[in-house]
């Protein structure tokens, strides 16, 4: 019989057998960010770290990985998953709310802002990372700071955004703080960012949301005719090649996408065994990487 099963090359049927095993062996990713992750693939380099470690972490655990774009849209309701992983979600998140809804398992990297109480998620300390940066800057000079986020309703900008305005009020600061679609990438950086160095009262560093961001405010710097980090300091809350590439290279935060992704697969398959909900979220500590850009000559 193990013979001709051999010689016909019979193989179960996956989904019948998942129909009676009740898995499948594949977990879903949900991407939620749309504006950070338009343009080129260079432009997207947080994301892509992210999900290849997402995917290198799942396969090392002998599990099938599936892209699944949205949740919402009814082909994407049937695709077959054991437990679900989405990946910066947005406030009051409806695909997130459908998966709680439809009892899958999920777990969350970063939070949803409006359910910060959500146990099943790995997040990052965004409020320690952007404060150890402010105070930095300050201890390096600065005294008009100011923040330029994306748009999207997410912990990366919503937590920022806060730890900023925090510091601002402790060291009574007047807040400049903007919000840029991401998608305007370094070109509308720089066109954002370039009247503002042109006014009355520039500020004397600029913290970027996004590595973009950060590399626009360095070349409308160089327009002006500003040094960095002389006469304006600059730092990004994320790190890729705009931020290590350029001259001088950008100080950042590094937000330990490996590690984040390792504890989010592990924290997923442990509900999938029926684990316990941890009492409070995992919060990981990004890690902040000094450049010249925020170095200033004494």
């Amino acid at each position: 019989m193990l013979e001709a099963v051999d010689e016909l090359g019979y193989g179960a049927d996956p989904h019948a057998r998942s129909l009676r095993t009740g898995r499948s062996g594949i977990n879903g990713l949900i991407l939620r960010p749309r504006d950070a992750v338009h343009g080129s693939l260079a432009a997207s380099q947080t994301f892509n770290r992210l999900v290849s470690a997402i995917a290198t972490t799942v396969l090392e655990r002998n599990l099938g990985l599936i892209h699944v774009p949205d949740m919402l849209d009814p082909a994407g309701q049937r695709v077959p998953m054991d437990g679900c992983i989405v990946a910066h979600p947005y406030g009051d998140d409806k695909v997130l709310g459908e998966l709680m809804r439809r009892n899958v398992p999920v777990v969350t990297v970063d939070e949803d802002p409006d359910r910060p109480d959500f146990a099943w998620s790995v997040t990052l300390g965004h409020r320690a990372a952007v404060t150890g940066l402010l105070d930095r800057l300050r201890a390096e000079g600065a005294r008009r700071v100011m923040l330029l986020t994306g748009t999207e309703d997410n912990a990366w900008n919503c937590r920022s955004t806060e730890a900023y305005r925090a510091w601002a009020r402790k060291h009574r600061m007047r807040p400049q703080q903007h919000a840029l679609y991401e998608g305007e990438g370094v070109d509308g950086a720089v066109r954002f960012i370039a009247p503002i160095l042109a006014g009355n009262r520039p500020p004397d560093a600029i913290v970027a949301a996004a590595s973009r961001f950060a590399s626009g405010a360095a070349q409308a710097a160089e327009m002006a005719g500003m040094n960095v980090p002389d006469d304006l300091m600059v730092a990004s809350l994320t790190d890729s090649e705009f931020t290590r590439a350029n001259n001088p290279p950008i100080t950042a935060v590094d937000l330990v996408l490996e590690e984040l992704a390792l504890r989010a697969v592990d924290l997923l398959l442990g509900r999938l065994k029926g684990q316990p909900a941890l009492a409070v979220p995992l919060v990981l500590q990004p890690e902040l990487r000094w450049r010249q850009s925020t170095t200033r000559n004494r």
